[in-house]
């Protein structure tokens, strides 16, 4: 609360101004008709107090609102601690908008699921699609019943298969099982690996 202890006049000719002290200790210089009608009550501490008590302990996303270490007419910057652990100083308008909701940490995850894109049905990872790697369908020009081994004009079997966009090329052969013994030792050696190192980083998407 206030107490007024001195008039020290008029500001801009128009309104009386009182000296007064709050409280907490402060002192404020106040108009003496925001004293009368009770719009001023103290000198800002009051305020403070309220939104002290107001957003202390609440929890943002991931962060909890510690204590206010810095205050500002843009938005009192607070001392929040994270799920994880860190802290971090975030202003309460960042905070009570959604824009911050953690240290930081929520970010890298976010990148690194965002290396998982589901489009059209199909799952990506790492510039490798993870749901074309895992299917038996052939392409349609191949004539030969097994994935990534075709025939070429002079009849001999070739093997392929690409993994990031990329193909590698398995040799030529003679009989269609050589070269479709090629094509799974490729598979295994390549698509294998990828696959399981997926699913255990996303086992939510296995079905």
């Amino acid at each position: 609360m206030l107490t007024a202890i001195k008039n020290i006049g008029t500001k801009g000719g128009i309104h009386i101004v009182w000296l007064c002290i709050c409280d907490c200790g402060n002192t404020k210089e106040v108009r003496a008709q925001s004293l009368k009608l009770g719009k001023t009550k103290s000198c800002g501490c009051y305020r403070r107090s309220m939104r002290l008590k107001k957003f202390t302990g609440c929890k943002f996303g991931r962060l909890t609102a510690i204590e206010p270490i810095k205050m500002s007419n843009r938005g009192d910057i607070w001392r929040c601690v994270c799920d994880c652990g860190k802290e971090a100083e975030v202003r309460i308008t960042k905070l009570t908008s959604g824009e911050t909701r953690s240290c930081g940490c929520l970010k890298i995850e976010c990148s690194k699921k965002s290396a998982v894109i589901m489009h059209e049905g199909l799952l990506r990872a790492d510039g490798t699609n993870i749901s074309m790697i895992s299917s038996t369908n052939l392409n349609k020009n191949n004539t030969t019943g097994v994935k990534g081994v075709y025939l070429n004009k002079r009849g001999e079997y070739f093997a392929q298969i690409t993994l990031k966009r990329k193909t590698y090329h398995l040799g030529v052969y003679k009989t269609l099982e050589e070269a479709a013994e090629a094509r799974k030792k490729a598979e295994e050696k390549y698509y294998h690996t990828a696959i399981k190192n997926f699913y255990e980083e996303h086992p939510e998407l296995k079905k």
